[in-house]
């Protein structure tokens, strides 16, 4: 049991780990809440934990606690901010298992309006500049730009390369940062794709729309990591913050 993470994390990763990979199939039944607690030797109040964080990211069912958990279908999804810390702790590696990121472009730009007062830094200021594409099985799912402010590419110089990091980009700055990841902000919205979006992912038809997640993670010493705009096929209209 890794000792950087709280066990009930810790077993949700294993568990979230066997559904990513397959292993766990969607309509998989698994052992009762009591039976787990005695197979990991811990409380049920911790397996309850872990029940209720799966179901929460919707690899499990939802269920009412008397009746065993069930695994959901995730074909398709990627990671989450949560899940990254978490495997990444674990695994050493960010993404699932099945889950693979393309570097398309890096370069040093001006930095946007809109995202300056999230990174902390002055509109026009130069930051750096990561596209990426999301594959799941070698099918492109999502597409998006990270930016990096000027502190967290000086001592993380191998984001200047366009290569995928498997521990994560953002896990790697977060670790040259001296300190960790501790709060996520996630403004979602809906639009229109732009013709890039509409090739690179796929999209049929003469317009589509996408769902576009703005996400700004922030370290325990308050500094910004990391501010990443993310786009996917769907519309899912939503603002939340999460603990990590």
């Amino acid at each position: 049991m890794n000792e950087k993470i709280p066990k009930y994390r810790a077993i949700a990763q294993h568990y979230r780990g066997l559904v990513e990979s397959g292993t766990l199939t969607p309509g998989t039944v698994l052992p009762s809440r009591r039976k787990l607690a005695d197979h990991w030797k811990t409380s049920r109040v911790t397996i309850d934990k872990v029940a209720d964080l799966l179901t929460a990211e919707r690899i499990l069912t939802p269920s009412d606690g008397n009746r065993p958990q069930v695994v959901a279908d995730i074909s398709h999804r990627t990671s989450t901010v949560q899940n990254r810390v978490e495997s990444a702790a674990v695994t050493g590696r960010a993404l699932r298992e099945k889950e693979t990121t393309r570097i398309l472009r890096v370069e040093m730009v001006r930095c946007p309006a809109d995202v300056a007062p999230l990174l902390g830094v002055t509109a026009g200021t130069e930051v750096l500049c990561r596209e990426r594409l999301n594959l799941v099985d070698e099918v492109p799912v999502a597409t998006g730009h990270s930016y990096y402010p000027p502190e967290v590419f000086a001592v993380t110089p191998e984001l200047g390369q366009a290569v995928s990091i498997p521990s994560g980009s953002r896990e790697l700055a977060t670790e040259r940062m001296k300190s960790r990841q501790s709060d996520v902000t996630q403004l979602v919205t809906s639009r229109l794709a732009t013709d890039r979006e509409r090739e690179l992912l796929n999209l049929g038809g003469s317009y589509s729309v996408v769902t576009q997640v703005s996400r700004t993670v922030l370290l325990a010493n308050g500094k910004t990591v990391e501010v990443a705009v993310k786009v996917g096929e769907g519309n899912r209209p939503l603002s939340f913050h999460v603990a990590l």
